[in-house]
């Protein structure tokens, strides 16, 4: 059996970006914390390019790359639109079976 060790720890949690840019205090937490996912409040962001960056910066301060966790929060708007097409909303892949869901 692989035992846990405590560096990795951190690997096991999701944290809140709660900032709007990167910050040096910001990259200190990260690689102290090391966690295995972020998760970008929809407030705290404004265009592909700046999540873009963020994304980038995160895993560069880490030696892993995290799960990025977008958190969309029933908003139009989508900020992802530059990088993936458009997806249905899951309430209308619902209305079409479980067959519809399973071809995106």
């Amino acid at each position: 059996m692989t035992r846990l060790r405590r560096e990795d720890l951190g690997e096991l949690f999701f944290v809140e970006f709660e900032g709007s840019r990167w910050t040096s205090a910001l990259e200190k937490q990260f690689r102290q914390m090391r966690p295995g996912g972020i998760i970008f409040p929809w407030a705290n962001l404004s265009t592909p390019d700046s999540i873009a960056e963020l994304a980038g910066r995160i895993v560069r301060a880490l030696d892993f790359v995290p799960f990025l966790v977008l958190e969309q929060g029933g908003h139009a708007a989508d900020p992802l639109g530059g990088f993936f097409p458009q997806l249905p909303s899951p309430h209308a892949v619902s209305l079409k079976g479980l067959g519809a869901a399973l071809k995106l």
